[in-house]
């Protein structure tokens, strides 16, 4: 009977040693899963870090796409550079093609690129259509591409203005003896260079007429699309810091004022180039910035084209339609001259 109590007695013992050295290792346990989720949220912070830095930095600094040299072979010895200084004394460049080797008519087409673009070789199409119908061309290098100078690129931010700058070089190239060469200057931008082209043309009422190829609307939501489309979590957040980061590093917002916001202050004629498969800018929104002009732009979709492949897809019955809005932009233009009240174009 003492035996029994006493073995009863000795494996209560051993349990409740058992049950105390278990205590210690709870908590060990406890303090690793604490610091295992501090880990990972660290290691998650850093990875937002990265994403924001490496984005923001995209924005501001793009690459310098070298061209090829096709476009320069199409085009006669007279053709070549020019450059100026902008406002704050940065040189930008451009590519200058005539009609003829005389002087400057007036009619004078500015052409701006888009995002990460190669601005002579996506303008070839371009710049031959313009020629063909009797406007010279610019075709601009913005700051921080091609053989421009300029540390950050600012999605307009300094841009608009730098393009009003070469409106007025290229006024100076316009000879004054005749009142039938007067300036009559239009923009054509694409993507970017569209919401650059709205922010010129909103400031500078010498511009004739712009046209806004894929326009970019609203530069958050482009990002924000484009963070959807690659799976990131929280894209809206995520296109928000990118692009506050960006305007920090380039020292002027990228994003603000809008486009649609500048689009009531533009009283030129406007045609929007917009791709019905366009995945970054929706066709709700290129027709609510359309809506948003003095008055109301003429939308042209172009069905099956994206984002970068409206001119490529709308060929030249597009190219075309460019012309007749801009030979009815110079008739409004004239009628303005002459007295006569303008049509709508």
């Amino acid at each position: 009977m003492n035996d029994e109590i006493q073995t009863t007695t000795a494996t209560a013992a051993v349990r409740s040693l058992t049950t105390m050295d278990d205590i210690p290792s709870l908590a060990n346990l406890h303090g690793l899963a604490i610091g295992a989720g501090g880990f990972l949220l660290g290691l998650a912070a850093c990875a937002l870090m990265a994403i924001i830095e490496y984005g923001a930095w995209a924005l501001v600094v793009p690459p310098r796409v070298k061209a090829t040299d096709h476009l320069d072979k199409s085009t006669d010895p007279e053709r070549g550079h020019i450059a100026i200084k902008a406002d704050d004394g940065t040189r930008l460049s451009a590519r200058w093609h005539p009609i003829t080797n005389e002087r400057p008519t007036g009619r004078i087409a500015v052409l701006i690129h888009g995002f990460a673009e190669a601005a002579r070789e996506v303008q070839a199409i371009r710049v031959a259509a313009l020629n063909a119908a009797g406007w010279e061309v610019a075709a601009i290098d913005l700051r921080g591409y091609g053989q421009s100078d300029g540390a950050y690129a600012s999605f307009g931010g300094r841009e608009g203005r730098d393009v009003v700058r070469w409106l007025d070089a290229l006024a100076r190239m316009v000879p004054r003896d005749d009142p039938a060469d007067a300036f009559d200057p239009i923009l054509w931008g694409r993507s970017m260079g569209a919401a650059i082209a709205i922010r010129a043309a909103a400031e500078d009422p010498r511009i004739r007429a712009v046209v806004l190829e894929s326009p970019m609307v609203d530069l958050n939501d482009a990002m924000r699309v484009w963070f959807r489309s690659r799976r990131f979590p929280g894209s809206w957040l995520l296109a928000r810091l990118v692009t506050m980061r960006a305007a920090r590093i380039a020292r002027v917002s990228l994003t603000r004022p809008r486009p649609i916001r500048l689009a009531g202050r533009v009283n030129c004629p406007v045609l929007i180039l917009h791709g019905q498969a366009d995945r970054l800018v929706s066709t709700p929104a290129a027709r609510r910035l359309a809506a948003a002009f003095p008055t109301p732009a003429r939308v042209v979709e172009v069905p099956e084209a994206g984002h970068v492949d409206v001119v490529a897809v709308g060929g030249e019955a597009l190219l075309n339609d460019v012309v007749s809005f801009l030979d009815s932009a110079m008739a409004r233009a004239g009628q303005e001259r002459d007295g006569q009240p303008a049509r709508a174009t």
